[in-house]
């Protein structure tokens, strides 16, 4: 092997385990206060969720500065519908800082483990928690099925900032710029389908 090959392939291993160590990665939270789980199949794979219930919070503590992701998925009841809409409502420490309304659809291939219910697509929704310690309030608002969700906080810490590097729900006195601070961006969610 020629100097300039090993040169090469050195740069492309430091390359990739830099990329690798950057890449973040979620640990599951389980509730402090869950009201119970839901098995729900992705193809071949078992998935729990914790059920949520309407008006009673489900809480985690996390240490930030830190992104939550908080996956949801609507379990459809009895009805005949293909889809449904619910709220998720997210709070740190009690403040409002995530309230959104999302319509579920029936996701292909994916039923409760029982195969008692149909089970809409998956929707992300992300929070920056700022430094400290915190409690992350979650709360659906579910139009006649059920709601649960996984809660999941990234190992690495957020920017030193306290800002987002993407769009998500952050604290209103969190100023990324010299600008004054402002009300909370727009939160996004996404919809896949694992």
């Amino acid at each position: 092997m020629t100097r300039r090959s090993l040169i090469l392939v050195l740069c492309l291993t430091a390359a990739f385990v830099t990329a690798a160590a950057a890449a973040p990665r979620w640990r599951l939270e389980s509730p402090e206060n869950s009201l119970g789980t839901v098995c729900i199949t992705s193809g071949d794979t078992e998935v729990s969720y914790h059920r949520l219930e309407a008006g009673t919070a489900t809480n985690i503590q996390v240490r930030g500065p830190r992104r939550v992701k908080i996956v949801t998925r609507y379990v459809f009841g009895p009805e005949k519908s293909l889809q449904a809409g619910y709220t998720v409502c997210v709070a740190i420490d009690g403040r409002d800082v995530l309230d959104e309304t999302v319509t579920a659809h029936t996701a292909d291939r994916r039923s409760t483990c029982d195969e008692s219910g149909r089970v809409g697509v998956m929707r992300r929704f992300y929070v920056d928690v700022p430094t400290g310690l915190h409690t992350i309030e979650t709360t659906p608002a579910p139009a006649g099925g059920t709601v649960t969700a996984r809660s999941s906080v990234n190992d690495v810490n957020v920017r030193s900032s306290g800002c987002p590097s993407r769009p998500s729900a952050t604290w209103p006195w969190i100023s990324c710029s010299s600008k004054p601070a402002r009300a909370p961006p727009t939160t996004f969610s996404t919809p896949t389908i694992p």
